[in-house]
């Protein structure tokens, strides 16, 4: 009985270790990838029914993108790494 209680109360602690929790913390990139011209056009295109040509990035790979050239712009980007996966 005590390893199911324990386990009970890991599991709370394990939630806060979510892959989502870094996604786009800088207020300020954030604000830039959603003024992104490019971006922008995306969104709407999407929101038409348009579908996106073979070979093209999806939209949360192109946010991504932005983000993470601002991040770099300003010298905030963490060092080292890989280059995400593209999705052709």
């Amino acid at each position: 009985m005590k390893p199911l209680f324990a386990l009970a109360l890991l599991l709370p602690l394990l939630g806060g270790c979510s892959s989502s929790d870094g996604y786009m913390k800088n207020a300020e990139c954030r604000q830039q990838v959603y003024a992104n011209s490019e971006v922008g056009a995306r969104i709407a295109r999407d929101n038409a029914g348009h579908f996106s040509p073979l070979g093209e990035e999806s939209l949360d790979d192109l946010k991504q993108r932005v983000y993470v050239d601002c991040l770099r712009a300003r010298g905030l980007a963490p060092k080292g790494g890989v280059e995400p996966v593209k999705r052709y």
